[in-house]
């Protein structure tokens, strides 16, 4: 028997099930704080700006892994990742694809706290 290494297109999509779970719990968690604003008197915006701050980010880390990982079952390597990261045909001015914003959020909340995010993730405009 063959092993099957990449993913049919006819087959299951994993990653996008878990994915799917997990965006789910995340937004459900959100919901939970914009609650606390309401119900409890001293919690206000910065607070629940403070705390979703993290939660949104593990969102972006997420589909950061998703994008990943369908392109490793596409491609069977991630060396020309960033290749396929700027595959969107771009309709505006926006010198960055989607998928680069979110590559690039998910790695700015993986490393903020090591001094200079958006050079780390590469936020800025290509020259």
């Amino acid at each position: 028997m063959e092993k099957i290494t990449k993913t049919h297109y006819l087959r299951i999509d994993h990653r996008a099930v878990s994915l799917n779970m997990t965006i789910k719990g995340l937004t459900e968690t959100i919901a939970t704080l914009k609650n606390q604003i309401n119900e409890i008197h001293w919690y206000d915006g910065d607070w629940f700006m403070e705390e979703s701050e993290p939660i949104y980010g593990l969102a972006f880390i997420a589909f950061q892994n998703y994008i990943n990982g369908s392109i490793k079952d596409f491609s069977d390597d991630l060396k020309a990742k960033e290749t396929y990261y700027k595959l969107e045909q771009k309709t505006n001015s926006n010198t960055k694809s989607k998928i680069e914003l979110i590559i690039g959020l998910a790695n700015y909340i993986k490393h903020k706290e090591e001094g200079t995010p958006l050079t780390i993730c590469s936020l800025k405009p290509s020259q």
